[in-house]
């Protein structure tokens, strides 16, 4: 992975401790942290790679199914943001035509399009 793909709160995977958090970014590394908030430590951008996005990521985030093959997310302004899924693990944003696959890609881009931090919803 790149530097320059990443923000702090991207959801990135290592292989031996599977879903990590960033924390801080540097040219050649990131400092992560588990989903509990506990530190992890410094890793290469080698070492870590992107999440594909599967549907469960998404029911995560909070975005709801619709019938038509959309799943759609409600933030602030009570404005949706929507994916379609193009192919398996494919996604295209409806609103910026912005084809996303992996979750950092799409947490990246929601803040883009609006303002707000994209992350997991606590179950209740």
């Amino acid at each position: 992975m790149k530097a320059s793909e990443l923000r702090i709160g991207n959801y990135v995977w290592d292989d031996y401790d599977g879903v990590l958090i960033v924390d801080s970014i540097s040219k050649d590394s990131v400092r992560l942290s588990n989903t509990h908030q506990e530190t992890s430590g410094k890793y290469s951008l080698k070492q870590i790679k992107p999440i594909e996005i599967h549907k469960d990521w998404l029911l995560d985030f909070g975005f709801k199914k619709d019938p038509n093959r959309h799943y759609r997310i409600y933030h602030g302004r009570n404005v949706p943001v929507r994916l379609w899924e193009i192919s398996e693990d494919d996604w295209v944003c409806v609103k910026s035509n912005a084809r996303v696959k992996y979750v950092h890609q799409l947490q990246n881009l929601f803040f883009a399009l609006t303002g707000e931090e994209l992350t997991i919803k606590e179950k209740v």
